[in-house]
């Protein structure tokens, strides 16, 4: 399977969805393996490097997409289908995304793979806007309707404040067997931050040989209670 981390720019929260897949993954036993997409700003990638496979590749390449396409399959190549896939796309990707999904639909079924395709939404109306324009022309069109997820991120709002709650696409999407999952945003920030600089799954943070405190471990595991119940019914 491959997990794709699409959606809005701008701290809508696709690294960090793809940050508590890759961390379903594992606890599943599953071999997996993370595309970081951004070389520069290689965050899932980092924290991940010492638990599973990692591929970094610059997918942001409007002007080049054919080459990135061409280091993307190069390296899923190498693992085959025996394993999960998570990509992570740098913030600025959507364009080099949207205009490459029928070729990474055909390296999908090259590999025997079916694509997962989730979208951090933002919460206004432009940007369910957008997801109707990927979902029309695209890379959002080329997922099938059971496996496309819509995640919408608690550091951008409430639940009822996003557009996409009021909106016909939500309908449609879930009627057509689409899923929607709320991540809840991760307090105190000054713990949020700390966090950013352990690498591994966040659900080994509970543990006794974590480096967070008694007390941070505790407000580790209510957020982990609050979102993985959620995050893996939909996957």
């Amino acid at each position: 399977m491959i997990y794709l981390s699409h959606g809005e720019k701008g701290g809508t929260g696709k690294s960090r969805l793809a940050m508590l897949v890759t961390d379903v993954l594992l606890q599943r036993g599953r071999d997996v393996v993370v595309v970081e997409g951004d070389k520069s700003g290689a965050d899932v990638g980092l924290r991940y490097q010492d638990f599973c496979n990692v591929e970094f590749i610059n997918l942001n390449r409007p002007d080049a997409i054919e080459e990135a396409f061409e280091e993307l399959g190069a390296a899923l190549d190498k693992y085959g289908s025996d394993c999960d896939v998570v990509i992570n796309p740098p913030g600025q990707a959507s364009e080099t995304l949207d205009k490459s999904g029928e070729m990474i639909l055909a390296l999908a079924n090259a590999l025997d793979h079916e694509i997962v395709g989730m979208y951090s939404l933002g919460n206004l109306d432009i940007h369910v806007n957008n997801l109707a324009r990927s979902l029309d022309s695209g890379i959002m069109q080329y997922i099938a309707t059971d496996k496309r997820i819509i995640s919408l991120s608690g550091k951008v709002g409430l639940k009822e404040s996003f557009a996409w709650t009021r909106s016909d696409l939500r309908k449609v999407v879930l009627e057509e067997g689409g899923k929607e999952v709320f991540i809840p945003v991760f307090n105190p920030e000054t713990l949020e931050t700390k966090t950013r600089t352990i690498a591994g799954p966040f659900s080994a943070m509970e543990r006794k040989d974590s480096p967070l405190t008694l007390s941070e471990k505790i407000l580790m595991g209510r957020w982990l209670k609050q979102v993985m119940p959620g995050l893996k019914e939909v996957l």
